[in-house]
């Protein structure tokens, strides 16, 4: 023990960190053991010194079988493998659900991508929804930072095997993708979905930190480049609905964890009105697309009325109707000049 570093990385010794490091301002100290700390150390046994220390449990996102679910194609014909459109496996009211065999990559990994429309109440198919107003789209970004705060506590483990998760909302509505080792991806996507449907909060601490998160990143705005500014410009002139940063910065200050709550509670109504579609593409056999497929039907909503919704159904945003004939220039002053 006396040729050792310790290091401890915890709020609790937050008080105690009075030096700087360098290069980002990171607060820190250093200290030096006590001799009569250490020299106990070196008198105790192994067993005495590992009292109450246990290994993990099992990890059961480890991949185990790292074989192939397809034959390769031949060298000579990979690009037209990987080039073959995916194939629909599913089409009903719920989901749209595309699957793509890989032929080309021989890798031992897949991905399955997740979007969740809520469709349009002009087109008649839901009523007015949070994410419809500025407020709304606070809510709905505040929930999905919170989720995120959650799986990646949660999901740890997950990570070390390779597998990953990730969340994200639109005006559309949801997005998922799930990725890694293609063995054990069927597990993660139901376990995830589980946790994602179940989500009934943030805590207090959760809505915190997403609050905070949001805040910095609206406040990074004015330091953006030029042409993130132009993006956003564009945007607004082109996108209907979109939302100014000065509106979405004052929906933020008025953010409540009650009304991030109830956007999260849409997904576990089984009243609303989403739409799914899912590409699966990579290592996954007929039966893991199967039970990726069973693991998506275990979200409670319910699907909406058109058999095989057409797309302008399930698009929340439109583009603005510019006047024919006639040159239009936008000038805008830049944020970061």
């Amino acid at each position: 023990p006396d040729r050792a570093r310790y290091s401890v990385v915890a709020q609790e010794v937050a008080s105690n960190a009075k030096l700087s490091e360098k290069f980002y301002g990171t607060k820190y100290c250093q200290a030096e053991l006590a001799p009569a700390v250490v020299a106990g150390w070196s008198r105790k046994s192994v067993e005495d010194l590992l009292a109450g220390w246990y290994t993990p449990p099992p990890n059961i996102f480890v991949p185990r079988d790292f074989s192939l679910a397809w034959p390769q194609a031949a060298a000579s014909d990979r690009a037209k493998a990987s080039s073959e459109p995916p194939e629909l496996i599913r089409d009903d009211s719920r989901w749209r659900v595309f699957f793509k065999a890989d032929r080309a990559f021989g890798v031992p990994r897949a991905n399955v991508l997740v979007q969740l429309w809520l469709p349009d109440p002009a087109a008649g198919r839901s009523e007015g929804l949070p994410i419809d107003t500025p407020e709304g789209r606070v809510s709905a970004r505040l929930w999905q930072l919170a989720v995120a705060d959650r799986l990646s506590e949660v999901y740890y483990d997950a990570r070390l095997a390779g597998l990953n998760v990730g969340c994200s909302t639109t005006l559309a509505g949801l997005s998922l993708s799930f990725s890694g080792y293609s063995d054990r991806l069927p597990v993660f996507v139901g376990e995830a979905l589980g946790r994602i449907r179940d989500f009934d909060g943030p805590t207090e601490s959760e809505f915190a930190r997403a609050l905070d998160e949001l805040r910095r990143e609206q406040a990074s705005f004015n330091v953006q480049q030029p042409y993130a500014h132009a993006a956003y410009f564009s945007r607004l002139a082109t996108i209907s609905p979109e939302y100014t940063i000065e509106s979405l910065r004052a929906a933020t200050a008025k953010a409540s964890i009650a009304a991030v709550r109830k956007a999260g509670a849409l997904l576990r109504n089984a009243q609303q009105g989403f739409f799914g579609q899912v590409l699966m593409h990579g290592n996954l056999s007929r039966d893991s697309a199967s039970r990726v497929t069973q693991a998506l039907d275990t979200l409670p909503f319910k699907g909406i009325s058109a058999p095989t919704p057409s797309s302008c159904s399930l698009l929340r945003a439109r583009f603005v109707q510019l006047p024919a004939g006639k040159e239009l220039l936008q000038v805008q002053p830049e944020p970061n000049a």
